[in-house]
């Protein structure tokens, strides 16, 4: 129809292993008036289960914070990006999103952030896989709330932090 195109096929090798692949076809007018037909296929196995891992750990995160009365974070280390469970406007009163937001020590009160600071920022250089603490958080209405956070780290092949998770827990009353 001398339209380019574009498709998303699966292919069974010889093993029967699924293999995805993006293909691009684009029609090739030679001199005399001859119409051929050209592509190329990009094979997207890898991007496409990574893609599925990550949507069920999203999933898994969301339900793991509606099941719980406490706050659920995921710190992506290298970025410095945060994400919440919608516990966090629940106890402190800050809107959440499903997108990773700068993380900073700002919320924490000034009394307890550069032990928080120094806690944090040891167990991220030394070999911890855990961490505990507990500080007072500013809440959007002006008032702290103590509580009490863990963290399990989870770091690459060379031991560097990539990525940290844990609850927050409202520990006040």
């Amino acid at each position: 129809k001398n339209k380019s195109a574009e498709f998303f096929h699966k292919y069974f090798d010889e093993n029967n292993k699924v293999h995805y692949y993006r293909t691009f076809k684009f029609p090739i007018k030679t001199g005399d008036g001859k119409l051929f037909e050209g592509g190329q296929s990009i094979e997207i196995t890898a991007a496409l289960m990574a893609q599925r891992e990550l949507k069920k750990s999203n999933e898994l995160f969301e339900y793991a914070g509606k099941a719980t009365r406490d706050v659920i974070w995921d710190w992506k280390v290298k970025e410095n990006k945060i994400r919440r469970t919608s516990g966090y406007e629940n106890i402190f009163g800050y809107k959440t999103s499903d997108t990773y937001e700068t993380q900073d020590y700002a919320k924490i009160h000034p009394d307890y952030r550069d032990d928080v600071l120094k806690i944090s920022s040891d167990a991220l250089k030394g070999n911890n896989t855990r961490w505990q603490m507990e500080y007072k958080y500013l809440c959007a209405d002006g008032s702290y709330k103590n509580i009490i956070t863990q963290a399990y780290l989870f770091r690459d092949k060379t031991g560097h932090a990539v990525r940290v998770i844990g609850p927050m827990a409202d520990v006040t009353d």
